[in-house]
């Protein structure tokens, strides 16, 4: 039961941080460094759930003038907050 438990708690958490996450870049593109500064979490963590994002098609990279990478929600994103 003990398990259970903490698969949720950790899903909980996960969901958390993707609604943080999709909430900034709701309101602007933001870099990686951005985003981590306004949702406060670790680099590791923060890549993990992009890389999941990204995968769910909920957000997208864009290259600005070849120097900058930005996050941004697509449209099956902006219906998932």
């Amino acid at each position: 039961m003990a398990e259970v438990e903490r698969y949720w708690s950790q899903r909980l958490i996960w969901t958390e941080s993707r609604k943080r996450i999709l909430t900034e870049l709701s309101k602007k593109h933001l870099t990686f460094g951005e985003l981590t500064t306004k949702t406060r979490l670790s680099r590791t963590t923060l890549g993990k759930h992009v890389k999941e994002l990204m995968k769910d098609g909920v957000i997208k990279q864009n290259r600005i003038q070849g120097r900058y990478t930005v996050y941004q929600v697509t449209e099956k994103g902006k219906g998932s907050k």
